[in-house]
């Protein structure tokens, strides 16, 4: 699914998390990962993992209840400090590490 063009609704946030650059904060505008699953034709329920790819090959996995139990958002960002980027980004708020923060992911794998 390309979601190039796709208007969906939007939250701002912001993301701090540790990286090998040190700390980072970064604003990011995103719809939910859930509500895209949903528009991709897969129900987004907590028992549903799903893995995010980024064009460099790496990946990191997070689980929808994550984000309905534990109450930490999963968003799939489309801007990024005010500038629209080319390929999403896998944001799992609240996690302290940017291990899990996904650039420029090019394919979900859900299971």
């Amino acid at each position: 699914m390309n979601l190039r063009g796709i208007d969906l609704p939007r939250r701002t946030v912001t993301a701090t998390f540790a990286s090998g650059e040190g700390r980072q904060t970064h604003t990011e505008s995103a719809p939910s990962l859930s509500l895209v699953l949903l528009l991709a034709g897969v129900l987004p329920t907590p028992d549903k993992t799903v893995v995010a790819v980024g064009s460099d090959g790496d990946g990191a996995a997070v689980t929808l209840a994550e984000e309905s139990a534990g109450g930490r958002p999963l968003l799939l960002s489309m801007a990024e400090d005010g500038a629209p980027l080319d390929l999403p980004r896998l944001v799992p708020l609240g996690g302290v590490k940017g291990g899990r923060y996904v650039s420029e992911v090019t394919a979900l794998a859900v299971s």
